[in-house]
């Protein structure tokens, strides 16, 4: 895994600096009657990604903190059900189950 998280790192540094080199042109952006001091192209390109990065990162760590609710709740419920079904044998699957 450490062989294909560094080969993994490696392509993204190489399409980094791909990105760098071919979009060097200074470019200036303006949005909402604000306009941003003239920079090179990646650099805005980076930004950019790196807040999609963020805001996905951020979304994913939202439904990941639901779905761990969700499971510690269900384990509760299963908790208290096999509490209950263990002072029944019948309900167990003993003895008193006849086919």
């Amino acid at each position: 895994m450490t062989i294909f998280r560094n080969i993994m790192a490696l392509l993204i540094l190489g399409l980094v600096l791909f990105l760098a080199l071919t979009n060097a042109a200074p470019v200036r952006v303006s949005a909402f009657g604000y306009q941003t001091p003239e920079l090179p192209l990646f650099v805005f390109l980076l930004v950019f990604f790196a807040l999609g990065y963020l805001l996905a990162a951020l979304v994913g760590a939202v439904r990941q903190t639901a779905l761990r609710r969700q499971i510690a709740r269900l384990e509760r419920e299963l908790a208290r059900g096999a509490g209950r079904n263990s002072a029944s044998p019948a309900a167990a699957g003993g003895a008193d189950n006849e086919n």
